[in-house]
């Protein structure tokens, strides 16, 4: 009885090291208001053993009366802009999407860091928690 104890609290305590890693969440936000819109970005990257896993970022822009007509538009530009500027595409493990809301309009980006290119400057240095988490703050997010 006394080995069967003894090797069930091995197998347990090798589980528990090896076998679940640690996984968590970081959340940041922040608003921004520029001419004629506010955005709102809400993001959010798990992490599993300190690297990045996958990922999401929410941006709604409420536009003012005279910049709503063009909102479908402006949904096009950031989409392309943000690609360009990271050098990203739908099958580097990167889903775009975008809706129209009440008074703007809400873009979601899906990432896959597991499949997006090491190459590109997504998140640069920044592939820890910690060290994901400096960056963003320094950039005007609020992160927990």
């Amino acid at each position: 009885m006394k080995k069967i104890k003894s090797l069930a609290i091995l197998l347990i305590t090798i589980i528990l090291v090896t076998g679940c890693g640690s996984t968590t969440t970081l959340t940041c936000n922040l608003v921004q208001e520029e001419e004629g819109m506010k955005m709102n970005q809400n993001l959010s990257i798990n992490f599993k053993d300190d690297h990045a896993t996958n990922g999401k970022l929410v941006m709604k822009i409420e536009l003012s009366e005279e910049v709503l007509p063009y909102k479908s538009m402006m949904a096009g530009l950031m989409e392309s802009s943000f690609k360009e500027g990271f050098g990203l595409e739908e099958t580097d493990g990167v889903k775009f999407s975008n809706k129209d809301i009440d008074k703007g309009i809400e873009l979601t980006i899906d990432f896959d860091f597991n499949k997006i290119k090491k190459d590109n400057n997504l998140l640069g240095e920044a592939d820890s928690f910690q060290s994901a988490k400096e960056t963003f703050e320094e950039q005007g997010y609020t992160c927990k």
